[in-house]
């Protein structure tokens, strides 16, 4: 099997994300032919999960710089930026259609937040379609139980039920 690199943005700094992430890390551990890059706030993180003791941490100064470090399964790699969370998606997306990662795993954003980094997108799904050029982009979501894939993007109330 080839190996596979995966970018994990880890959304809002005061959000949910961040824990969400070392949980799910911590249960999936590292695999075979697959290694995280990570994306997260350079923020303070005194009272942050730590990340999984199953990985060895590799900091590197960004997306860019973390793409040339030696693949290895057992290490994460840590990127710490001072950019809006919604641009480390954007960025992400990019660094896939390049394919120089083969997916993005994201965590919330706050629409104030994507609104305040100067995009005029509401949610990943228009940020992925805008990078993309795909203009049918939905988004879905994958469970033990069952699947789900979203019909419509980010509508007012009043427009999803005409």
């Amino acid at each position: 099997a080839s190996n596979q690199r995966f970018i994990v943005t880890t959304g809002d700094p005061d959000g949910i994300g961040r824990e969400v992430t070392v949980k799910a890390l911590n249960k999936i551990g590292p695999k075979k032919n697959v290694q995280f890059i990570v994306i997260r706030s350079s923020g303070s993180d005194s009272s942050a999960p730590k990340w999984s003791r199953k990985f060895r941490i590799q900091p590197a100064p960004s997306l860019e710089a973390a793409l040339h470090d030696r693949f290895d399964s057992k290490w994460l790699i840590e990127v710490r930026s001072d950019r809006p969370a919604a641009r480390w998606v954007e960025e992400a997306a990019k660094v896939c259609l390049q394919k120089k990662c083969s997916g993005i795993i994201t965590a919330p954003l706050s629409k104030t937040a994507i609104i305040e980094s100067g995009m005029t997108e509401i949610g990943h799904t228009e940020i992925l379609a805008r990078v993309s050029g795909e203009k049918d982009l939905f988004m879905g979501f994958w469970g033990q139980k069952f699947n789900v894939l979203l019909a419509t993007g980010h509508a007012p109330l009043s427009q999803a039920i005409q």
